[in-house]
């Protein structure tokens, strides 16, 4: 695949030696697995546990900076900041964007391979 939405694919390519049939592997395991982060995050928030939002934002941060998944990346880093700084009330729309984000990257992973 040339471009996946969400994914920088040059980054991608890189990590992974130029293995395609790797690449999907691995982000459609990851989009599989990681997919209820988001509602996780959002029964974390909603029972007053920061420190779970900033556990669960940062492992999914870990794991989508690795499969160079931008936009989930970058999302997870300010959830956890949220969950660090306790500032609660950035989170509903933070979680809104990584559930948008994690829907983008299964259609793209879908589509594309």
């Amino acid at each position: 695949p040339g471009t996946l939405r969400g994914i920088d694919m040059a980054d991608a390519m890189h990590r992974l030696g130029n293995n395609v049939p790797l690449l999907k592997s691995l982000l459609s395991k990851f989009a599989e697995e990681y997919v209820g982060t988001a509602r996780d995050i959002r029964e974390s928030y909603s029972s007053g546990d920061m420190e779970a939002v900033e556990c669960a934002a940062h492992k999914l941060s870990g794991m989508a900076g690795n499969l160079s998944a931008v936009d989930i990346h970058r999302v997870a880093r300010e959830i956890m900041q949220a969950g660090r700084d306790n500032t609660p009330e950035k989170l509903p729309i933070l979680i809104e964007s990584l559930e948008r984000h994690f829907q983008t990257l299964e259609r793209s992973v879908s589509e594309c391979f």
